[in-house]
Formats: structure tokens, sequence, C-alpha cells
């Protein structure tokens, strides 16, 4: 699967699954992994460091696209967190 395939997987996922949601939110780095994105050590620092609060599904919806895009040039896959 290519990165921006990735990208746009997580985020579809963040926009219409409410238990995958949950479990990104419980455990970000191990729900990254299982999807083939390699978590690198400042991405592991930023998502361990305390609470997020992922967007509403709506507004990642609204802003899929502009958010694979951002994503997939950054070669992040961290999704906008709060």
């Amino acid at each position: 699967m290519q990165q921006n395939d990735k990208a746009r997987e997580l985020l579809e996922r963040l926009a219409h699954d409410d238990d995958f949601r949950a479990r990104f939110e419980a455990d970000p780095i191990s729900v990254l992994q299982s999807l083939g994105v390699e978590v690198n050590d400042e991405a592991r620092r930023t998502l361990a460091a305390g609470e997020r609060r992922l967007p509403s599904k709506e507004e990642i919806e609204g802003s899929l696209d502009q958010m694979a895009a951002d994503l997939t040039s950054k070669m992040n896959y961290l999704p906008h967190c709060y």
C-alpha cells in the first residue's frame, strides 16, 4: 500500500468507524503500526504526550482531501489532534 493510500485509509476510518476512533485514541502507535505505518521517535513522543482529542467525524470528513494531502506530503501520518 502506498503512503497516500495509508493516510487516506487512516482518515477514512477516523471519519466513519467509532471503534477504530476509540482504539486510536487509546493507543495510536499500535493502530498506526497495524496499518503498516512506521512510527519514528518524534512521532512516538508526540503521540505519548498528554491527552488528545480527535476532531469530530464530520470535521475529518469535511477536510478529508486536504488532510490526506497534508499527511502524505509530510509523511507524518499523525491526524490533527487537539
